[in-house]
């Protein structure tokens, strides 16, 4: 297998109000994995994004040695801050989304999801656009294809609710505080533009008293990105995080 893989230049023919992020993906045997993602960048004029070293380049091509076919992708997306700590994706696309009027309304639903005692309203052709995993669902001879009913057991009512949020309308309400369970929530419905936020919200907001279960999530996720990150931090603050007690009960259990 050769691969030829160049520099990422990116050029804007005019400011943009929004900040963005580039990320690289790679796409064999019918799946997609994230490579590499840059920080959340100001508008410039300018940018040059390396999406490989050599030796990740040669980790990756080894990885997937057996794909008659890899298929290499950049994709930029736009940010925009917003108050009371909502976060946009593509923010303009979300306002004026149809399916944010699905989402609030549950018009037209043909299904429901009941997390604990609460019920939400939704569409299998959303989910399924969305999502891998209700996609088979659906199209399986599962029960919930028949009784028009999806229990979901292991989410809690928000969580489940911002899941949806993003599905819909492309937003997170107070991310910071739930991108770890919407990480699992995300992980479990492989929606990976989801999965993609969360990582990024979490990298941005390591402690050291967090340190410890953010390294025992990247291990349960097969988070390359989010593991190298996290190392990074705990070679940085080794003194500090080896002497929380988070990281001993760690110790403890291994």
């Amino acid at each position: 297998m050769i691969v030829m893989l160049y520099h990422l230049t990116l050029r804007l023919k005019k400011h943009l109000p929004y900040k963005f992020r580039i990320e690289f993906f790679v796409r064999a045997n019918f799946s997609t994995r994230l490579l590499k993602m840059s920080d959340i960048l100001d508008s410039i004029d300018h940018y040059i994004f390396d999406p490989f070293t050599s030796k990740e380049l040669s980790d990756c091509t080894q990885q997937y040695n057996s794909s008659p076919c890899l298929v290499f992708f950049a994709r930029i997306i736009l940010y925009s801050q917003h108050e009371h700590s909502r976060f946009y994706v593509n923010d303009k696309l979300a306002k004026h989304s149809l399916t944010k009027e699905l989402f609030q309304t549950g018009k037209f639903s043909d299904i429901k999801i009941r997390v604990a005692s609460r019920e939400f309203a939704v569409h299998r052709c959303i989910l399924s656009l969305a999502s891998e995993v209700f996609e088979r669902m659906f199209l399986s001879d599962m029960i919930e294809t028949h009784s028009n009913l999806i229990e979901i057991t292991d989410l809690s009512e928000d969580i489940c609710q911002e899941m949806l949020r993003f599905i819909y309308c492309h937003e997170v309400e107070q991310l910071d505080l739930h991108a770890l369970d919407l990480l699992y929530a995300a992980d479990k419905y492989a929606i990976e533009d989801l999965k993609t936020l969360c990582i990024q919200t979490l990298i941005e907001t390591f402690t050291c008293e967090t340190a410890a279960e953010m390294l025992i999530r990247a291990n349960i996720y097969n988070s390359k990105l989010l593991k190298d990150n996290l190392l990074l931090f705990i070679k940085t603050f080794s003194k500090e995080i080896f002497a929380t007690e988070q990281w001993k009960q760690l110790e403890r259990t291994q």
